[in-house]
């Protein structure tokens, strides 16, 4: 229907460019994030998958993911790649996160239009028309965008706990959950 249509037109969300630089070589910062307040550098966050496993990179080999948030339209989501990457290799050099001499092995961008929920003025009311829409239909809106809320990871699951309870109608727990499939009990 054109309300519910028009609801989910006023939702925002913000966009993001993700920069992945694989390196060869130990990391010797070992940070899991690192936040930028650097008005002169797009990056607002960088994080190094390897830390947390050394699983997420090739053995000799480390790499870091270089977060750039950005409105609708905004006018850094048309950078070209390669230059995006050599400004974020730039900032990381710049800030002491990596070394220049350090041999770049790997480089990828992706673009997300729709990255992170934007909480505006009245969201709550168009959220609530969708939410009800959807239920009258049956349909279990879930994650973090069709919630429209900002969930971490540790969120998404408890949400998809909480779901598969409904859904069950019973009780479900982690224990209940076999790696890629639900139990069918």
């Amino acid at each position: 229907p054109d309300s519910v249509r028009g609801a989910v037109e006023h939702l925002q969300t913000n966009a993001i460019a993700v920069v992945t630089l694989g390196f060869q070589g130990v990391d010797s910062t070992r940070f899991t994030a690192v936040y930028f307040p650097d008005p002169e550098y797009l990056v607002n966050r960088a994080s190094a998958p390897c830390v947390f496993s050394p699983n997420n990179g090739p053995e000799g080999c480390y790499s870091i993911q270089a977060e750039i948030t950005a409105g609708p339209n905004d006018r850094h989501l048309g950078v070209p790649d390669d230059d995006l990457i050599e400004h974020v290799l730039k900032g990381l050099v710049g800030h002491g996160i990596v070394t220049r001499s350090q041999l770049v092995v790997f480089a990828d961008v992706q673009r997300f239009e729709q990255a992170y929920v934007v909480y505006t003025v009245g969201f709550e009311r168009q959220v609530e028309t969708v939410r009800h829409w959807a239920a009258s239909k049956g349909i279990h809106i879930h994650g973090r965008f069709g919630a429209f809320e900002y969930l971490n990871v540790d969120g998404c699951v408890l949400r998809s706990i909480e779901l598969a309870s409904q859904l069950n109608r019973r009780p479900t727990s982690l224990s209940d959950i076999s790696v890629g499939t639900a139990s069918a009990s």
